[in-house]
């Protein structure tokens, strides 16, 4: 099975890690996705707005595009 090749993500782009052994988490669970909200520098969101990545240096790759109800949700945690 081929690897999917990593892009560096823009706004709007659901990604996810192209290793799933560099998942995306924190100390209470694993997410299998992320939105950015900002491509410089790179923040990653999770869809619920829970979980917020400044700082995350793994290939990614995207899956899909949000749409503007799940960025409202995801900005909301820029702000907190």
């Amino acid at each position: 099975m081929c690897k999917p090749k990593s892009v560096a993500p823009k706004v709007r782009d659901i990604v996810k890690p192209v290793d799933p052994y560099h998942s995306l988490h924190c100390g209470s669970g694993i997410y299998p996705f992320a939105i950015c909200i900002s491509a410089d520098p790179l923040v990653l969101v999770s869809e619920e707005g829970d979980m917020r990545w400044s700082c995350y240096d793994y290939p990614l790759y995207v899956i899909g595009t949000a749409t503007k109800e799940l960025m409202k949700t995801c900005n909301r945690r820029k702000d907190r």
